[in-house]
């Protein structure tokens, strides 16, 4: 199965253009770091810190990638509610 053709990435046609982009962007060299919101098989909404790392070969060629998700969710509601709380001892 291709990551796109995978249950994170199949449930929206945004999220399958978004990932075979982000690849294809890899699969050039490039380093790709992102964040993406999907959806879980409930229907929630799940934040992800993609990364995705391309493997250069003897030849100098991208050999591999190497993709990474981490669920950020819960930090980044902490991050929005502290912000909110001490927004004007920020400024």
């Amino acid at each position: 199965v291709l990551i796109y053709e995978s249950a994170w990435w199949n449930r929206s046609a945004a999220a399958a253009t978004f990932i075979r982009s982000r690849i294809a962007e890899a699969a050039q060299g490039k380093l790709i770091r992102d964040e993406v919101t999907l959806e879980n098989r409930n229907g929630e909404k799940v934040l992800f810190e993609l990364s995705i790392q391309p493997v250069f070969g003897e030849a100098g060629a991208v050999t591999f990638l190497v993709l990474e998700a981490r669920d950020v969710t819960a930090r980044k509601l902490i991050e929005d509610e502290l912000r909110s709380r001490y927004a004007d001892r920020i400024q």
